[in-house]
């Protein structure tokens, strides 16, 4: 998002003046930037667009920082990268395919997947992060458009 959406020098790591750069805070600065941009339905998700997902802790805020079970991660969802999946009963009948680097992928590092939603509930996603490892797979996130 920094060095090719916004053209940035790979030797600018967007760290100051609210930067959105590679080392930027997630909770004071993606959340804050796009707070206004929240999700409150999953179906409110359009395929043209990007998204960022923002990890939750259970405090139902964005982790800022952290490690250990409550570490700060955030996932871009791929335009044009939707998967729907009928026959699910018509509640959440798609995936968003999502691009992230975490040690919870198989193998661990960058990686793509898919992301479907188990509920929502006042802006906090339940996903399923499908092709994770089974301690990693299911988490909450907040969603907001970046587009």
């Amino acid at each position: 998002m920094w060095h090719v959406r916004r053209n940035k020098p790979w030797t600018d790591i967007g760290v100051r003046n609210q930067d959105l750069g590679p080392d930027s805070p997630i909770r004071s600065g993606f959340h804050d930037r796009y707070q206004a941009r929240l999700l409150s339905r999953w179906e409110a998700m359009e395929n043209s667009k990007t998204y960022i997902m923002m990890r939750v802790g259970q405090d139902n805020l964005v982790i800022n920082q952290g490690s250990g079970e409550w570490t700060a991660h955030i996932v871009i969802t791929e335009p044009g990268g939707r998967q729907d999946r009928p026959g699910k009963g018509g509640a959440n009948p798609f995936a968003v395919k999502v691009v992230e680097s975490t040690a919870g992928s198989i193998p661990p590092g960058l990686s793509e997947s898919y992301y479907s939603c188990r509920s929502v509930k006042n802006k906090i996603f339940d996903i399923d992060r499908e092709s994770m490892i089974a301690t990693s797979r299911f988490k909450l996130f907040m969603i907001a458009a970046i587009d």
